[in-house]
């Protein structure tokens, strides 16, 4: 199925093209707001000890921050923004709080069904000036709602052999080279996220920025419906960033339980202060119990141990660990 008819399917309604006098719609990808049953398993990912990072990559460039049409972000200029299904550049490209791409050209907002191959140039700064071209290969509506693309790296091969280009996401065990986009958007050295003011953000749903939003994989915290702040718990939260400064104390795979003050996932068992391992904030680890961090491997190597000072987590009863819950935490980690 092309890209063109998929996005008709799945996206009805859309093809209303509108005429404005002002335009700049900047904000981020609220979706379904659906519920995780209790008890089900969410995956951590990350580099034990590493700064992980979203992975936008074209050519060896990290491109996750895209920012407005001539401006710059990290060395990044988006220099042109083409549309082949109207052969026409775009003087202005944003997303809606669902993700969905727009694009302005003479005073006209054309919606995500004009996006299919859309070519989107870059010049990055360095020691060596290089330029780059990434293109919408694809793009679906998941089971909750969430507009997810994948993106191909066209820099080399040209748009003739787009299929034989590599994604801009890198795949996982999962296979996912898809993304997800989220209005003014950006993250800063410790993994802390806020609002940019302009462009989007490119969350591959390989990694946690990504991962965190999906329901399917049970997790479901959308930035824009939870808000920046919370938003950065969870990152920090699936990457077991226990000491809030971006770093990654996992492997992905490790399995969790997750509750949380959103309403998003629920998880309550009598036996709550036996399986806790953390409680988290967007500061990092509010609590943790040592003995119950992500197991690495098989053999039961559980690598270095975070060089921070956390608080252990009250695990002498339930009661005592939700009353500390409840004044110092927005998510629960268990296992």
């Amino acid at each position: 199925m092309n890209f063109v008819r998929k996005i008709q399917i799945v996206s009805a309604g859309l093809l209303a093209v509108a005429t404005l006098t002002a335009c700049d719609a900047e904000d981020i990808s609220g979706e379904l707001d659906a519920s995780v049953e209790d008890g089900e398993v969410a995956d951590r990912f990350g580099i034990i000890g590493g700064k992980t990072r979203n992975t936008n990559i074209v050519g060896y460039t990290n491109v996750s921050q895209v920012p407005r049409i001539g401006d710059a972000i990290n060395g990044v200029k988006l220099t042109r923004v083409y549309l082949p299904l109207l052969d026409r550049d775009l003087e202005h490209v944003w997303a809606d709080p669902d993700g969905a791409l727009y694009g302005l050209y003479d005073e006209t907002v054309y919606t995500l069904e004009y996006f299919g191959g859309a070519e989107f140039h870059i010049s990055i700064d360095g020691d060596v000036p290089e330029t780059g071209v990434f293109t919408l290969y694809d793009h679906f509506v998941d089971a909750w709602g969430n507009n997810r693309y994948e993106f191909r790296d066209i820099t080399k091969l040209g748009a003739d052999l787009v299929s034989d280009a590599p994604p801009t996401c890198q795949g996982d065990e999962n296979d996912l080279v898809d993304a997800l986009i989220v209005p003014s958007m950006a993250v800063d050295e410790e993994a802390r996220v806020y609002e940019s003011g302009g462009g989007f953000f490119i969350a591959c749903a390989n990694g946690a920025m990504g991962k965190v939003m999906l329901e399917e994989l049970g997790w479901g915290y959308k930035p824009y419906e939870i808000g920046f702040e919370s938003y950065t718990a969870a990152v920090r939260t699936a990457r077991a960033d226990y000491c809030g400064d971006g770093r990654a104390w996992t492997l992905p795979g490790q399995a969790l339980e997750l509750d949380d003050t959103y309403g998003v996932n629920s998880y309550s068992p009598t036996n709550l202060h036996e399986r806790v391992e953390a409680i988290w904030t967007p500061e990092g680890a509010s609590c943790w119990v040592p003995k119950r961090r992500r197991v690495i491997d098989a053999g039961g190597y559980d690598g270095p141990t975070p060089d921070c000072d956390i608080p252990k987590c009250p695990v002498d009863s339930k009661a005592s660990l939700l009353e500390f819950y409840g004044y110092y935490g927005e998510l629960l980690s268990a296992q």
